[in-house]
């Protein structure tokens, strides 16, 4: 039996893995554009950590799970010619298929940049402290410093540039710029307090309902989302966190994993919507759980028997503010953590994930 795995990230390797563990004598396939897994949760820590740390190649990682890689981008226009044939095409090879699974994942908006702007893309490729030690090593740009997006990623990565430059003893403004009108608006309220009051006390400006616009050399200009007001401000380093969406395409799974409309393809991670009881927002635990759960059901499919249904709830949700801060909830969302104890659990979260990856599954539940 033959599998094929479109998509190397969370999702991905979690599928991989366990159909691993599961089904000892497939033929597993990952076909993905890029070389290297990367630990995306991981990536505000190359303000001061080499990006190396956060990668693993495929070519490491197929040999000791047992997966081949191909190097190709899933079109996701043709998932009706894919399930009609159960074969893809790539750079001419037909890879036929028993069962594909798109854990294909989110990317975030394709927005018009200047250079000394960089985004989550670019922070794949290069360590956002080379970017910022250029920055600080050039009194010609101006000594602004932007974030772009009131997000989890935005939020995270402003507070390890406030750190180094803090570390750095220049005297740089920091900005963090947010389209909407309250800091992390999507969780319980608690926790955008809490982050709002660290902005304040770190002299921080915020700018909420302000939409980038683009750039222009050591400038950015955005719009008032309220009142259409332009707004032009310095700034000699930029980085943009606008939020993700699923890329290359949305997919609806019903409750066991399967994209509606087609049974021997599956989704999981960001790119996938589960129609179930189950948690379905855009995090690295739930899409663990969503590919762990689809491979389950590829197993459960090959040998007849019932499948499961996915129903995972989020055991929390941490948001780290710089190397020793972090704010977040446990179990439930009234039960909010900050301080070292909320770093510690962030931590706790990260390490059980670099065990996984190492090849120890302590995803019990």
């Amino acid at each position: 039996m033959r599998i094929v795995v479109a998509g190397g990230g969370y999702a991905g390797l979690a599928c991989l893995m366990e159909l691993r563990r599961r089904m000892a004598d497939a033929e597993l396939i990952l076909i993905d554009p890029g070389e290297d897994h990367l630990k995306i949760t991981h990536l505000h820590e190359t303000v001061r950590r080499p990006l190396r740390r956060f990668r693993r190649s495929y070519m490491e990682l197929g040999k000791r799970i047992g997966f081949d890689h191909y190097r190709h981008a899933l079109d996701c226009n043709k998932l009706a010619d894919f399930a009609a044939e159960s074969a893809i095409d790539i750079d001419g090879h037909r890879l036929s298929f028993d069962f594909l699974v798109i854990a294909t994942g989110a990317k975030p908006p394709s927005l018009s940049k200047s250079a000394q702007v960089y985004d989550r893309d670019d922070l794949r490729e290069q360590d956002a402290g080379d970017l910022v030690s250029l920055f600080l090593g050039d009194e010609t740009r101006p000594r602004e410093l932007s974030v772009v997006g009131g997000g989890p990623s935005g939020i995270q990565i402003l507070f390890e540039l406030a750190d180094c430059i803090e570390a750095s003893r220049q005297p740089i403004k920091l900005r963090l710029v947010d389209r909407e009108a309250k800091l992390l608006g999507d969780y319980p309220s608690k926790l955008g307090d809490y982050v709002q009051d660290k902005l304040v006390s770190a002299g921080i400006e915020y700018l909420p309902q302000t939409e980038y616009v683009s750039s222009d050399e050591d400038t950015l200009q955005f719009r008032d989302v309220s009142t259409g007001e332009n707004l032009v401000v310095q700034s000699g380093l930029t980085f943009l966190f606008p939020g993700v969406s699923p890329s290359p395409c949305a997919l609806n799974s019903d409750r066991y994993g399967r994209v509606e409309g087609y049974e021997s393809i599956f989704g999981a991670g960001d790119c996938a919507r589960f129609d179930s009881r189950g948690d379905d927002q855009l995090t690295a635990q739930i899409a663990v759980r969503q590919g762990k759960l689809v491979a389950q059901n590829i197993d459960r499919v090959s040998r007849g028997v019932r499948l499961f249904e996915y129903y995972f709830k989020e055991l929390g949700y941490v948001v780290s503010l710089g190397p020793l801060d972090a704010v977040g909830w446990l179990f439930l969302q009234d039960q909010i953590v900050s301080g070292l104890p909320a770093f510690a659990i962030k931590e706790v979260v990260e390490a059980q994930y670099d065990l996984f990856v190492a090849g120890l599954d302590t995803y019990i539940i």
